[in-house]
């Protein structure tokens, strides 16, 4: 019988990696829940970079509203394919909200190149 021990690898601080991963999505998700507060108080704009800064650190729920951000072009520019980039990454992390999303981004492409091949 062999038995493998798992030693989580200890950083320069004395927290493991993983301690410190959970405390980096913590606050990554309190910059998510700020973002939120901000654009209920109609502020957008710094709503969408919260979003992103939360994003950017692994917040799933930053991610998300900054995609819808995109998509409606609300405290940015509107952008379907960055939209679309970020709702995969949500649904790629088990939100099904995300999957959803993603769904009808890809019927409205596919509606879309239908309709300008019938144009055309």
């Amino acid at each position: 019988i062999v038995l493998a021990i798992v030693i989580p690898k200890i950083t320069g601080n004395g927290k493991s990696e993983s301690t410190l991963k959970e405390e980096k999505i913590e606050k990554a998700n309190a910059l998510a829940d700020k973002g939120l507060v901000l654009f209920n108080q109609g502020n957008a704009t710094e709503a969408f970079k919260l979003y992103n800064e939360a994003c950017n650190e692994g917040s799933i729920s930053g991610c998300f509203n900054q995609a819808v951000l995109y998509y409606v072009g609300e405290g940015t520019s509107e952008n379907k394919a960055k939209s679309k980039e970020l709702f995969e990454k949500v649904c790629n992390a088990g939100v099904e909200q995300g999957c959803k999303k993603l769904q009808v981004l890809n019927k409205q492409y596919w509606k879309g190149l239908i309709y300008d091949r019938k144009r055309s």
